[in-house]
């Protein structure tokens, strides 16, 4: 059974249409959503060709859902405040002919204005009547609301976890850093014996026993200054877990080599790991989390100026594999722009999905998009899948 398709029917203040081909440039659809946020809210149809600003024909998109996960994750880890709850929602939607995606528009007044982040800027956008235009700085300033408090801890943890990023990059030499902080924070007994667990069988976080991970350790953890430990950062891997939640993960970048180049990252190294720790971490949090909390989520490869990475993966043999790896030369160290915001519902149930965003930037940072992701993530299942 097909929905009620808008055919025919003309853009509006709280309508637009977009061809499929817009999915190839996620931030034509970004702007369209955060001016209908910024207006009251609308819906934005993808998958329907316009003509006149009227829609004019249905075209299926192939691989519907596939590409629902894409543009929704894009959305989230493109528009500020990042949304939350129902304020953006991405679905499917059955026509004659195939699907489509629509995606409704449900902004709060008390997190006013919305932003599109793009090229190291944010730009403030909104809807009137069937267009869309740059918001005045007077429309900015009188839409701008009294941070809630939901808002002000999670600047609170970005700045705390950046804060630790930077102390990272002046003591911790050459590794890969991955940082989790909760919002709001939690309390965690760092003796429990179950917590202890997880840093010690893989199966317990789905991780494999023979793979790159932070599940595996062969000595016990142990409680220093009220913080979990296990290794530490002069160690090739070291976990430190807090009483509030706030959990990092590091690895020397020479856990990542390449056994063919000791310059070159060996791209299921550079999955596993990071995978792996959100997989623990999902665990944690699972039973200390409600539905409205967040977690903001960092990813730095220190000191990797002048290393390479292949496209693909070379344990699928030669498919998807490129033998002419990119290197990094941009800078000394692999930032992101800005820490990542997820949902507590998504790093319990998709960790691994999760990842991929993480690493789409380590990716975008080489040179590459998703299509040099190895075969071994599967974007249907958002699953990352090694033999053992």
């Amino acid at each position: 059974m097909t929905e009620n398709i808008p055919l025919g029917e003309r853009e509006s203040l709280h309508r637009e249409f977009k061809s499929r081909e817009a999915l190839k440039r996620p931030e034509l659809i970004a702007r369209e959503v955060v001016a209908m946020l910024n207006a009251k809210g609308g819906v934005v149809w993808v998958g329907l060709r316009d003509e006149g600003d009227r829609a004019v024909e249905v075209e299926p998109i192939s691989g519907a859902e596939r590409e629902r996960r894409r543009l929704r994750d894009y959305l989230l880890d493109t528009i500020e405040p990042s949304p939350a709850g129902d304020e953006v929602e991405v679905d499917v939607v059955a026509a004659d002919r195939g699907e489509i995606l629509r995606i409704e528009t449900h902004p709060k007044p008390d997190r006013l204005p919305y932003a599109h982040l793009k090229e190291s800027g944010r730009w403030f956008v909104v809807r009137i009547s069937d267009r869309t235009r740059p918001m005045t700085r007077e429309e900015i300033f009188h839409s701008q609301h009294v941070p809630r408090e939901t808002d002000t801890a999670r600047d609170a943890a970005i700045l705390e976890v950046l804060k630790e990023r930077k102390r990272i990059q002046e003591t911790a030499g050459e590794r890969l850093w991955l940082a989790l902080k909760p919002v709001p924070a939690i309390e965690l007994d760092l003796q429990d014996r179950r917590l202890k667990a997880l840093l010690l069988d893989p199966a317990l976080t789905d991780n494999r026993r023979s793979g790159w991970n932070f599940s595996t350790f062969g000595e016990e953890p142990r409680v220093r200054q009220g913080r979990l430990v296990t290794g530490c950062e002069d160690d090739a891997r070291a976990v430190e877990i807090r009483r509030d939640g706030f959990i990092s993960f590091s690895v020397l970048l020479k856990g990542l080599w390449w056994k063919g180049d000791a310059s070159e990252i060996w791209p299921p190294a550079l999955w596993e790991y990071p995978l792996s720790a959100l997989r623990l971490a999902g665990k944690i949090y699972s039973d200390h989390l409600g539905a409205d909390a967040s977690i903001v989520a960092d990813l730095s490869v220190i000191g990797v100026k002048g290393w390479k990475l292949r496209a693909g993966s070379p344990r699928s043999g030669t498919i998807n594999f490129n033998p002419r790896p990119k290197e990094f030369v941009e800078a000394d160290d692999l930032l992101l722009e800005k820490p990542l915001v997820f949902s507590s519902k998504d790093i319990v149930q998709e960790p691994d999905r999760c990842g991929a965003r993480l690493l789409e930037r380590v990716y975008e940072a080489f040179g590459y998009g998703r299509e040099a992701f190895p075969p071994e993530f599967d974007e249907e299942t958002g699953r990352l899948t090694f033999p053992e």
